[in-house]
């Protein structure tokens, strides 16, 4: 099963899957869960015990050029980025192995 949200000239797609991507039941629990584009001060944690970054860094080490930075979609969990489209999930709402979990593809 397939969601799908439009962000720009394309879409986000969610695929259900197990033990990868967002996990379910903290978008479950979640208050507000929006598709964004960036915000000042955006920044994001790629492993647990790991710093946040910020999503400048993020996208320089992602290799994503300039000039595409401004389209990137963010998926925002009670005001919190939980996903970046081309960076990845934030530590805190990566799904554990075994547990229900959303994989968001940004399709251009």
């Amino acid at each position: 099963k397939r969601q799908e949200l439009p962000w720009g000239a394309g879409k986000v797609v969610f695929a259900e899957a197990v033990g990868a991507g967002l996990s379910r039941a903290a978008l479950d629990r979640a208050g507000e869960v929006v598709l964004s584009p960036r915000w000042s001060g955006l920044a994001l944690r790629e492993g647990a015990g790991r710093p946040r970054r910020s999503f400048k860094n993020l996208c320089q080490e992602a290799g994503i050029p300039a000039w595409l930075r401004e389209r990137l979609p963010v998926l925002r969990v009670d005001g919190e980025a939980a996903w970046i489209g081309e960076v990845g999930v934030a530590a805190e709402f990566r799904c554990a192995p075994g547990e229900p979990g959303l994989v968001p593809v940004w399709e251009r």
